[in-house]
């Protein structure tokens, strides 16, 4: 399907495992450069290194320090030219703690 996203740029927020990484990679399936983030930067970058045909960078950031989301959200405009679409798929189960 084609949603018109080709060209488009994203930062996806819990984007190593899981949903995050479902969207991610439905995204990059549509055109979509990406900039994912999660608390641990390791499984991120084994995340990245997967083929999708388009940019993926990864930032370790903790969303509940909001330099550090600030920060990172700096960083990835600048890795891509600027941000177009938010996904936020990084929180515990339910909101949990």
């Amino acid at each position: 399907m084609d949603f018109g996203l080709n060209g488009k740029t994203a930062i996806v927020a819990g984007g190593s495992r899981g949903i995050g990484k479902a969207i991610a990679w439905e995204l990059a399936r549509e055109g979509v450069d990406l900039a994912l983030t999660a608390r641990t930067l390791g499984p991120l970058e084994e995340t990245a290194k997967e083929e999708t045909g388009r940019k993926v960078v990864a930032f370790a950031c903790d969303v509940l320090n909001l330099k550090a989301v600030d920060e990172t959200v700096n960083q990835a405009a600048d890795a891509l030219g600027g941000l177009n679409i938010l996904i936020n798929s990084a929180a515990a189960p339910g909101g949990s703690p």
